[in-house]
């Protein structure tokens, strides 16, 4: 069975799951499929594909052809490499880092020392075993960003109307900082009562950065999806 990449714990688990078998939490929707990820999509650009090449294969070698000079070649290379960049803003709106279709923006400047909450750091290392640490606190701990525009959004995607009343203000809050239309960093801020090492209780409750991604992790996520 399909599987896909929990954004929280990044664990793998079924496509069609709910919620994470691992940590627990409430798996943003999948977007539909395009035609293409249909394995009748797939079919149909490999026959065509294959009439293609058969094409080619038939045709004479032309004496006056000459292949593109490789200045050409790496222009096409480095152009195909920055398609992810200009269409950054709209891969991002529902993504592997949540869905920020109908985001609140801040139009604001500023730099800004993003941390990863030290108790959540001490309670993974202390309580999950070695490969959990690994995908838990898989991006970096501490990060510093200048941005002009910050999205947010809350993950409430798989909640009834009611419950998303109910649990208001207390959702995991997604966030994506941006600098003249370009991804920063992506966080995870997570609701606490109180420190999940200690069990003590925070006054007052409040969230928490528990996941930090920069640029480069970012495109390589949009690339692969």
């Amino acid at each position: 069975m399909a599987k896909r990449i929990c954004p929280f714990c990044k664990e793998k688990v079924k496509e069609n799951a709910t919620i994470c078998k691992h940590c627990r939490s409430e798996l943003p929707a999948l977007p539909p499929k395009k035609w293409y990820q249909t394995w009748k999509g797939l079919l149909l650009v490999l026959f065509l594909l294959g009439i293609i090449a058969q094409a080619f294969e038939e045709q004479p070698p032309s004496q006056s052809s000459s292949a593109p000079p490789s200045s050409v070649i790496n222009e096409k290379k480095m152009a195909k490499k920055n398609v992810i960049n200009i269409n950054e803003r709209k891969a991002l709106q529902d993504s592997y880092f949540g869905n920020f279709s109908n985001t609140k923006i801040q139009k604001k400047s500023g730099k800004i020392k993003l941390e990863v909450w030290n108790p959540w750091v001490q309670n993974v290392q202390k309580n999950f075993p070695p490969q959990f640490q690994g995908a838990l606190l898989s991006g970096p701990q501490k990060l510093t960003v200048e941005y002009d525009e910050i999205w947010i959004a809350e993950n409430n995607e798989n909640l009834t109307e009611s419950e998303k009343k109910k649990y208001k203000g207390q959702l995991d809050i997604l966030k994506l900082y941006w600098k003249e239309g370009k991804i920063q960093a992506s966080t995870v801020e997570k609701f606490y009562l109180g420190n999940p090492l200690t069990e003590e209780k925070l006054s007052p409750p409040a969230h928490k950065i528990t996941d930090i991604q920069d640029r480069s992790f970012i495109l390589k996520k949009l690339q692969e999806n």
